[in-house]
């Protein structure tokens, strides 16, 4: 019995050294999991710089929406890909929906602009 001990306590040496190393090399990574599409494409959003011109702004502002609303579709909105334009060769055109209310984006390579604000 007295050897299992001895075991057990080298074990948890051994499972907490390794646990602090992993910690030292990875600890500051922002790893997040986008295994399905709804979620690759509002990561791939959150990534790019976020163009809102004046007029969007204006429909926003007559909405009482502002852009901590619209972080928060960037976070949790739903992707409508039947009435998106992904078959386009440039910028590709997404529908998302959030609570009350939905947002055209046009997705380029280096920006994501808001082209529309729908209730």
């Amino acid at each position: 019995m007295k050897g299992f001990f001895k075991r057990f306590l080298w074990y948890l040496l051994g499972v907490g050294l390794g646990s602090i190393m992993v910690m030292v090399l990875f600890g500051d990574r922002d790893i997040q999991c986008a295994y399905f599409p709804n979620d690759r494409v509002l990561y791939d959003f959150r990534k790019k710089r976020l163009v809102i011109d004046q007029e969007q702004m204006q429909q926003l502002a007559s909405m009482q929406l502002d852009t901590a609303a619209v972080r928060q579709m960037l976070w949790h909105g739903t992707v409508d890909f039947e009435a998106s334009k992904t078959q386009i060769d440039s910028c590709k055109e997404y529908t998302i929906h959030h609570e009350q209310w939905s947002a055209r984006w046009q997705n380029c390579t280096h920006e994501l602009r808001l082209l529309e604000v729908m209730q």
